[in-house]
């Protein structure tokens, strides 16, 4: 995705970083929400193992 709006002319950057920042916003995201998920289901693991 990131390389097809990769800026062909400098008066593009802009509109470049703002596409690059929200798709970094959303990966580090999920990756949170992804983490919680596996946290929650760690512990889960182990109350049904006690």
């Amino acid at each position: 995705m990131l390389l097809f709006s990769a800026p062909s002319r400098p008066s593009e950057m802009g509109e470049f970083m703002m596409t690059l920042g929200v798709v970094a916003v959303l990966f580090a995201g999920i990756t949170w929400l992804n983490r919680c998920a596996a946290v929650k289901i760690e512990e889960s693991a182990l109350a049904l193992r006690a």
